[in-house]
Formats: C-alpha cells, sequence, structure tokens
C-alpha cells in the first residue's frame, strides 16, 4: 500500500474513532481503531464497562453499497479475541445479515466514501 493510502487510512480512521465514541462510550472506551482500505478490513479494540481484558474485534472483507437513499455495510467474517464471541457472530450473524444488511449513518457514509 502506498504511503499516501496509508496516510489517508489513518485520517479516516481518526475520523470514524472520534464519531464512533459517542456510540460506543454507554458500553467502554475505543483504545485502537484502523482501516486498510487495500485488505478491505477494520480493526478495533475496546475495553468495555465492567471487563479487566481489551477486547479485540477484526471486521475482514468489509463493504459499502450506495444507493440513491442509503449506504449499507456488510462483511464476509469477524475475528475477535475471544473465541466464543468470533464463533457467535460468525454462526449467527451470517444468517441475520442475509435477510438485513446494516444501514449505515449518512455521516459514517460520508466519510467512508473518500477510502472506497
Amino acid at each position: 500500500m502506498s504511503l499516501m493510502k496509508r496516510g489517508k487510512d489513518k485520517l479516516i480512521s481518526k475520523a470514524l474513532e472520534k464519531f464512533l465514541e459517542s456510540y460506543i462510550t454507554e458500553y467502554g472506551d475505543i483504545l485502537d481503531f484502523k482501516i486498510d482500505s487495500a485488505k478491505k478490513s477494520i480493526f478495533l479494540s475496546v475495553i468495555l464497562q465492567g471487563e479487566t481484558e481489551k477486547l479485540d474485534i477484526n471486521i475482514l472483507g468489509y463493504c459499502l453499497e450506495p444507493s440513491d437513499s442509503k449506504t449499507t455495510f456488510t462483511f464476509d467474517r469477524v475475528e475477535t479475541s475471544r473465541q466464543w464471541l468470533t464463533l457467535a457472530i460468525n454462526n449467527f450473524a451470517p444468517a441475520y445479515l442475509a435477510r438485513k444488511k446494516l444501514e449505515v449513518s449518512p455521516e459514517i457514509a460520508k466519510i467512508f466514501s473518500r477510502i472506497v
């Protein structure tokens, strides 16, 4: 990946991290957030309320699908630092997401559109 692309990913990662903090604050704090647009992956590390160890989350094969009225987000799979959670997400999320794609807010879609 070029130096320019890495820099762009870093800037977009920081912008999205700041935006997502308001949604995650109730559950915990973001420790790290990185987007790799070349690999279509998102890495998120959080410390959740009441937990003593951080939780790492890798979202692999993400895709944003813009349309006239909305933007949806899909992904191939998720890996976490908790084996049971990885299994649960990958066993149950595909069935749920096959019926419904995750709608992305216009703010996030605007930020993401700069790297897709």
